[in-house]
């Protein structure tokens, strides 16, 4: 969260949280864009103009070992005080209790559903063991397996969406930087990780028409990786990001396939040899592609933003959730930009991409790039209509996002809240910005600086007109934005021990805030903080300028709550809530369910739900069924927890 694999999560968990457990482009541009397009976006005049857009993109990242230096890293980021004195403000936003989507999954946005390891319909559970679909009837008192059907070869790691009869299962297969090769730099002393292979998306289809006897309708797969996937009623929506051409690279460590012996690279020829071979790649070496190797859009139908983002291609694709083979009417809409962070609402898409990386030494630096530099995210925005997907603007900032949940738009606006500086890990400060686009830019109009100075965001949750930050170094301080306007202001601000992972509406002006309890150890200096338990606190924001802390509560030492959203349920009409929990540091770390109670004072109790085996923690769910039960969905099978006592 004596080492088991729940044992393993449980504490990768726990470090994740930064505390210690106790225990500009040319190339033939300048077609007009398609109808479809936003004004000011710009096509290519031919095939071979956007090869060389391509290769002109993809030339100053081009090192000893290929292209890129590695994994995009996005920001991990990302008792009392006032700030401006008591502001009376209508909060409404947050009056209304959130619950699960209509396929029982924590959500970000209502009406956008999310993929994950377990549906239900309310009278059957879908979920993925291994490499099986099992299916079973919730219905009567007790479940009923129904179906375990095999899922095709290769298909692991997968998730689902349910589209009324249809599973759609969606896997990685692949990655853009798998540990694959190691080798010594040349320029520096040190071990290096290439990034190598080919990452893609596979989506298959199964109808569940018949509950007892599922079938395979489509199989298909997809370059790039999985940015993210979303379902808006019918309509199934990837996101991918593919930034690993085909082409076969050089590197020091390898040996030339040409001349008269094995003769070996030194870094300088290596990169030489690969400027070269970008330079002749041809276009089918960069574009995307469906299935046995169909190109997923034409020349003329790729289009790039004002200013250069890389030589990846984003692709949003939208599909038919209820057809038996989704790609056949599939829509699609491709960038030259790389993404790796997507956040949607119901009518727009927001896909972000950072410059910064991991650095493996001297030779894998961006070329020209000043060591000094902190992250710059770019966003590139779109406008959703059905299978549609229309690219509408784009922008940057300096800065980095924790995750999709620093991204929100609401109206004509784009918010986020960022981390600051050179340091990832601990920014120099943290603000929220708001956008607005422009034509065909995105412009920023405000913000909301000298959040948490020298902290790292933990938590964000957005409402119409209000963000509420979560920042941490040492306390926890939850701020108050409004967002109402084009200028953020910071209207509130409130410091407790400890911190929030995730914040969740449960109505009446209250938030739930669920993370971690620490204490700080040592003195000047060599103080750290240590996590010392799972907490779950109760806030009131009904005063913006003035929130407070209602209560709290922790489980016992050594425990921490499951940090995916997914794996929490909330239900409004019973003010019950159910989260996944490890406690780990001991030699039988243990999983289980906890419930979450709070009364109409805002007290908070927490009590044991159900156990899990601690390997199966990370893919335990809490389904509402809409009867008053909740389905328990473990590897184990499904199990029904009541509300009452």
């Amino acid at each position: 969260m004596g080492v088991t694999a729940a044992g393993v999560v449980g504490l990768a968990g726990a470090l994740a949280l930064g505390v210690v457990p106790d225990g500009v482009p040319t190339g033939g541009v300048g077609k007009p864009a398609p109808a479809a397009a936003a004004p000011g976006l710009v096509a290519f005049d031919s095939c071979e103009a956007l090869r060389q857009y391509y290769v002109e993109q993809a030339l100053p990242e081009v090192t000893a070992y290929g292209l890129g230096g590695g994994p995009v890293y996005a920001l991990d980021a990302v008792a009392q005080s006032s700030v401006g004195g008591s502001v009376a403000r209508d909060a409404a936003a947050v009056s209304d209790a959130v619950g699960s989507g209509e396929t029982g999954t924590n959500v970000q946005e209502a009406g956008v559903d999310e993929p994950d390891v377990a549906k239900t319909d309310a009278a059957y559970v879908y979920q993925v063991v291994e490499q099986a679909l099992v299916v079973t009837d919730v219905t009567g008192d007790a479940p009923e397996q129904v179906a375990r059907f095999a899922l095709p070869r290769g298909v692991s790691g997968a998730e689902l969406l349910l589209v009324d009869d249809t599973v759609h299962v969606i896997t990685q297969g692949g990655s853009d930087y798998p540990i694959a090769s190691l080798g010594r730099s040349v320029v520096a002393d040190s071990l290096m990780i290439g990034p190598v292979g080919d990452a893609r998306t596979r989506v298959v289809t199964i109808d569940v028409s018949d509950r007892s006897a599922p079938q395979v309708t489509s199989d298909t797969q997809y370059d790039g990786s999985l940015v993210s996937a979303r379902q808006y009623d019918d309509v199934v929506r990837l996101v991918t990001s593919d930034s690993s051409p085909d082409i076969d690279f050089v590197s020091p460590v390898m040996r030339t396939r040409s001349g008269d012996g094995p003769e070996r690279l030194t870094a300088a020829e290596a990169r030489r040899e690969n400027r070269r071979l970008v330079r002749e790649a041809p276009l089918e070496a960069w574009l995307p592609s469906v299935g046995d190797g169909e190109q997923l859009t034409d020349c003329d139908e790729v289009l790039r933003p004002a200013d250069g983002s890389g030589y990846g291609t984003l692709s949003v694709i939208g599909l038919d959730g209820t057809a038996s083979d989704p790609a056949a009417s599939r829509s699609a809409t491709a960038l030259v930009a790389s993404g790796d962070l997507a956040y949607s609402s119901t009518d727009q898409l927001v896909v972000a991409t950072s410059r910064w990386g991991w650095t493996w030494g001297v030779e894998l630096r961006r070329e020209g790039a000043d060591a000094a530099e902190g992250p710059e995210t770019s966003l590139h925005v779109f406008d959703l209509d059905g299978l549609d997907a229309v690219w509408r603007a784009s922008g940057s900032f300096e800065g980095g996002l924790k995750d999709r949940w620093s991204i929100d738009a609401h109206d004509d606006r784009i918010r986020v809240a960022a981390g600051i500086g050179y340091d990832s890990w601990m920014p120099e400060e943290n603000a929220v910005i708001s956008f607005a686009p422009e034509g065909d830019r995105l412009v920023e109009t405000g913000r909301a600086d000298g959040l948490g100075i020298g902290e790292e965001i933990k938590s964000v949750r957005w409402f119409d007109d209000l963000a509420i930050v979560v920042t941490f170094v040492q306390t926890d301080p939850l701020y108050t934005v409004d967002v109402s306007t084009g200028q953020p202001e910071t209207l509130g601000e409130l410091k407790i021990p400890g911190f929030s992972s995730y914040l969740h509406p449960i109505g009446e002006d209250r938030l739930l805030g669920l993370g971690t309890a620490t204490r700080v150890v040592g003195q000047g200096e060599r103080a750290f903080v240590r996590a010392t338990a799972a907490k779950a606190s109760v806030f009131d924001v009904s005063d913006l300028g003035s929130p407070t802390e209602l209560d709290f509560t922790t489980l016992q030492r050594n425990t921490s709550f499951n940090p995916d959203p997914r794996a929490f349920t909330w239900l409004p009409d019973s003010s019950t809530g159910f989260v996944v929990s490890d406690e780990y540091g001991s030699r039988r770390p243990t999983a289980y369910v906890t419930r979450i109670d709070v009364d109409d004072a805002g007290s908070v109790t927490l009590s044991e739900a159900a156990q899990l085996r601690p390997y199966d923690s990370y893919a335990a769910r809490t389904l509402p069924l809409g009867d008053g039960r909740v389905a328990l969905v473990t590897l184990d099978g499904v199990r029904l927890l009541g509300l009452s006592g």
